[in-house]
């Protein structure tokens, strides 16, 4: 059952996310070492967000760097096996694909949420069906 296997998935993603959430907030040396930083910021924000990241490691960010990251993150290649293939991606129209691409329903999407409630509270994410605009952006198949 689908539904079943959505839900036992995002139980063993999330409660692994938690224990290292947690492993972080007890072992305070860890803190000043650790930086967390989403997908959804790398994806929308790269090079804002990788100059986060070397700024916190006191590195500089080369304009090689940057430009890297706006190639491959501003994603040319259209469509097909070019684009399946390609390291290139326009990362913020492919940051919430996998809702998509997996056809998930409302009822699976809400099953997510219930199962990483705490990994969501954790991260600042309020809701994945709104912070995502899901139900008013995406084609949605009700369970």
């Amino acid at each position: 059952n689908k539904n079943m296997f959505v839900q036992w998935e995002a139980f063993n993603y999330c409660h692994e996310t938690m224990e290292n959430l947690r492993f972080i907030e007890e072992h305070p040396w860890l803190k000043a070492r650790y930086m967390r930083v989403s997908y959804q910021e790398m994806s929308i924000y790269p090079v804002q967000t990788a100059n986060k990241v070397y700024d916190f490691l006191n590195m500089t960010l080369t304009e090689d760097i940057k430009n890297f990251l706006l190639e491959t993150t501003t994603g040319k290649a259209v469509g097909g096996m070019e684009y399946l293939l390609s390291t290139s991606h326009n990362s913020s129209e492919v940051v919430d694909k996998w809702k998509h691409l997996m056809h998930l329903s409302t009822n699976q999407v809400s099953a997510i949420e219930s199962q990483c409630r705490q990994v969501l509270k954790a991260t600042d994410v309020t809701s994945l069906l709104d912070s995502l605009d899901y139900v008013q952006n995406r084609q949605i198949f009700n369970a």
